[in-house]
């Protein structure tokens, strides 16, 4: 059990795990889209997926919230991206 899933209620469960777009995920997490690429070729970003034969590139919401959790990139009043320092940017 993670720590999201006390939090969703049972009629929007299916959204923290929908996989999103690039671009859904710049504006969730507030990296922008090139660190995102970054991130995916050098690792040490979010978990994604590139189905097989496409170049299609989804991340899941629940994975997305996770690694900003993880990293302590958020604060708890303003969903703001932090530095590395965890001080808001």
């Amino acid at each position: 059990m993670t720590k999201f899933d006390y939090q969703i209620h049972e009629p929007y469960s299916g959204w923290i795990d929908e996989f999103i777009t690039t671009d859904e995920a710049k504006r969730l997490t507030g990296v922008p889209t090139a660190t995102l690429i970054t991130m995916r070729s050098r690792g040490g970003g979010p978990v994604f997926v590139n189905p097989i034969g496409t170049r299609l590139i989804r991340y899941q919401r629940r994975a997305l919230f996770e690694w900003m959790f993880s990293r302590g990139v958020l604060t708890n009043t303003s969903m703001t991206p932090a530095n590395d320092n965890g001080e808001n940017a």
